[in-house]
């Protein structure tokens, strides 16, 4: 069944400030979903776009939406199908991207406090399939294999650290030597109050005896033919083309499995009662950040971020999480 989704905001009296259509991306958690059913076992190593079965899970009050459950299935494999209930905070960006331009338009007053809700109601089959005609186009998309090379984890957990990796962890594990971190953390200082990045080549690997797949980073390569200031950083097609040369030509079948950039000392010379409460004094992953990760939309790839506060330099990892962008865990190895 296909749905029509909409956003109400209501204010606090309970009256209805404004209501808008949604058109969700359900690509990113449809890829995520894909991903927990491999490192699961049920699905094949296979990548794919394609948006998996969305149906809406009603809160008491229907059509009011409280989470969204996503299958994704392999019809070539008996009981091959993964689902995931997923909270209704993954449409929080769009659901915000809306108000900005309800307030623009002049439909919602700047600064007034609304609530969200997500609703969602059976399409008319009519205009689902009209729209199908009118875009006279039919896509095929054509997966591709994700190469893992098997490996047992516990040969990389021997020695390892883990960094802000808890019991039951809910992420793919990820390993990080040393001397990858170093690295980044040198340019990061090298480039003083200007933003820096790169990218970090690695494998992907399965231990089918657990099952799990991990991601091991081998390699720091540097961005080039960037633009930067001290808010920003951007990378040109030129910086691409400059990382997969690189890797071509290290021959060592690597795969980009994540990047990573600087934030420079932003409340440097700033007085310490405002340093104390200000967010851009603690590691964070901005509004630009997230939508840079989106280039990385697979959802072993991850971002790790080297931050300059007041007590000196911190390093934190995001990544893929029901698919949206969240703070993670790794492991540092010392090889």
């Amino acid at each position: 069944m296909s749905w029509t989704w909409s956003v109400e905001l209501t204010r606090a009296d309970g009256s209805v400030a404004a209501c808008a259509p949604l058109d969700p991306d359900w690509e990113p958690v449809s890829i995520w979903v894909r991903f927990e059913g491999m490192r699961r076992g049920l699905l094949p190593p296979v990548l794919s776009s394609t948006p998996g079965e969305v149906e809406p899970c009603f809160a008491a009050e229907a059509p009011t939406v409280e989470a969204v459950r996503v299958a994704v299935r392999d019809e070539r494999r008996r009981g091959g199908v993964v689902e995931e209930r997923v909270p209704i905070s993954y449409l929080g960006r769009q659901v915000q991207g809306v108000v900005r331009g309800l307030v623009a338009a002049g439909r919602l007053a700047a600064g007034e406090v609304v609530r969200p809700r997500v609703r969602a109601e059976p399409a008319d089959p009519a205009t689902v399939s009209a729209a199908g005609v009118a875009s006279g186009l039919t896509l095929t998309e054509i997966p591709r294999p994700l190469a893992l090379v098997e490996s047992p984890m516990a040969a990389f957990l021997a020695g390892s650290t883990p960094c802000g990796v808890g019991d039951g962890d809910p992420d793919v594990p990820l390993f990080v030597p040393r001397f990858v971190l170093d690295e980044a953390e040198a340019l990061a200082v090298a480039a003083g109050d200007v933003e820096t990045g790169g990218f970090l080549l690695g494998h992907v690997h399965r231990d089918a005896t657990l099952p799990e797949i991990f991601v091991e980073v081998t390699a720091q390569v540097p961005a080039e033919h960037t633009r930067g200031d001290r808010m920003h950083l951007t990378f040109t097609p030129e910086t691409w083309a400059t990382v997969d040369a690189v890797r071509r030509a290290r021959g060592r079948h690597e795969t980009v499995v994540s990047w990573w950039h600087s934030h420079p000392y932003f409340c440097r010379g700033c007085p310490p009662e405002k340093r104390r409460t200000c967010a851009l004094d603690s590691a964070f992953f901005s509004a630009e950040d997230v939508a840079v990760h989106h280039l990385f939309a697979q959802a072993h790839q991850t971002a790790l971020l080297v931050s300059s506060n007041e007590s000196g330099l911190t390093r934190s990892f995001f990544g893929w999480r029901a698919g949206s962008v969240a703070a993670r865990g790794y492991y540092r190895t010392e090889s």
